[in-house]
């Protein structure tokens, strides 16, 4: 007797596809949603470090140049022709612990949203650079000319540009030697 056996289906019901295809969509889904958080965590600090790093030079350079700055501090002068012109704040000093007079300017100016750092010896610019881009605002605190505070304080406001987000910071520095 030859007995026929019957060859089972093969292949996957419409049932079947239909659970498989819902199960990698919704672990698809689950992925993606954890890689989007992930990719904007990062963007989130990576903006905050940029904020960081644009007040840390900021600080870095300008407490610097103040602590260092001798006789009058020239804030907001409309006249001062020295050193590139009229700027926000100029600050004299020595261009060494040497020099027996003040010989130095330091200018600070906001050229469009660069800060800009120029440094100028018996009158010639010797160095410039750009210390922050993405600033908005640059106002040293009002002082009476000639300025001999012992502090002077400085507010600076961040552009929101993609980068970093809209901030504003105010650094107040002591002055070295001055005791009014």
């Amino acid at each position: 007797m030859n007995a026929r056996r019957s060859k089972p289906d093969e292949g996957f019901t419409l049932i079947e596809m239909i659970v498989t295809v819902s199960l990698l969509a919704v672990v698809g889904l689950a992925v993606f949603g954890a890689l989007f958080v992930g990719i904007r965590a990062t963007s989130d600090s990576h903006r905050r470090i940029e904020q960081s790093l644009t007040e840390m030079e900021v600080t870095r350079f300008l407490s610097g140049d103040i602590y260092a700055a001798e006789g009058p501090v020239v804030v907001n002068s409309t006249t001062d022709a020295t050193c590139g012109g009229v700027a926000p704040l100029k600050l004299l000093s020595r261009s060494t612990a040497t020099a027996a007079t003040i010989d130095t300017t330091v200018v600070w100016v906001l050229s469009g949203t660069d800060l800009v750092r120029r440094t100028c010896v018996n009158g010639a610019t010797t160095d410039e650079f750009v210390v922050a881009d993405g600033i908005a605002a640059f106002v040293p605190a009002a002082c009476a000319a000639p300025c001999t505070s012992r502090t002077i304080s400085v507010t600076f406001s961040a552009a929101a540009d993609g980068r970093i987000d809209e901030q504003s910071w105010t650094l107040a520095v002591a002055r070295r030697g001055v005791t009014s």
